[in-house]
């Protein structure tokens, strides 16, 4: 399946997107920090051992759930490679594996079974065009 000329958009968007990413980790966003506590809080409570965290961006909810409490593993996905590059480098863990992945497509399904999905700031993000291929995924 061809990207469109919207998937190459966001792609290249958020292949450079690292930088706002970096600056709310190193300044501490308020608002990410509380939704951060609010997810890990949750995932320990419900008993999640397998996640996926969809648009890990750098990393950084990947990596606050790969250290709650039960937690096995964190599958973390995004549609930017330069993120999960980075977000390898910046926060990498023997409990997350990283992956570049387009959620919107079929092309590359993501497979296996999940105690709980995350998504922090991500569909509002995607089109309407294209939510029903994501889910399907």
């Amino acid at each position: 399946m061809k990207a469109t000329h919207t998937e190459t958009n966001a792609k290249s968007f958020y292949d450079n997107f690292d930088g706002k990413l970096i600056n709310d980790y190193v300044g501490g966003n308020p608002r990410m920090i509380a939704a951060l506590q609010f997810m890990r809080s949750e995932v320990e409570t419900s008993g999640a051992s397998r996640i996926l965290d969809i648009g890990c961006g750098l990393g950084w909810s990947s990596y606050t759930l790969a250290r709650a409490k039960g937690v096995e593993s964190v599958v973390a996905v995004d549609l930017s490679s330069e993120l999960i590059e980075n977000a390898k480098r910046l926060f990498g863990h023997p409990n997350i594996q990283f992956e570049q992945m387009d959620v919107t497509s079929n092309e590359k399904p993501i497979s296996g079974k999940f105690d709980a999905i995350v998504m922090l700031d991500v569909y509002e993000h995607i089109p309407v065009t294209a939510r029903a291929g994501f889910h399907k995924a």
